[in-house]
């Protein structure tokens, strides 16, 4: 880069260039990579849809992808008359 009038726009591509490359080496270094950051949420999202609908059956509510949209669902017994708490 001798030689050449540096601007703020040069000066700032190979600043991102050499930050991803330092990112780059940090994680191979320590086993990381991008995609385990998606694994939780793919994991979780199941889980909590199962929580929902089973919440909403004890609630004596219809859930649409199981029941179908105009059915109505009893509710428990405590649930029709107290609520959760």
């Amino acid at each position: 880069m001798k030689g050449k009038e540096l601007d703020e726009d040069v000066l700032n591509k190979e600043l991102k260039k050499r930050l991803a490359r330092k990112q780059s080496r940090l994680m191979m270094m320590h086993g990381c990579h991008p995609v385990f950051g998606l694994l939780l949420p793919f994991v979780q999202f199941p889980v909590w849809m199962c929580m929902s609908f089973a919440v909403r059956h004890l609630a004596g509510r219809s859930v649409w992808l199981i029941d179908g949209p105009n059915v109505n669902v009893l509710a428990a017994q405590g649930m029709a008359e107290e609520g959760m708490l």
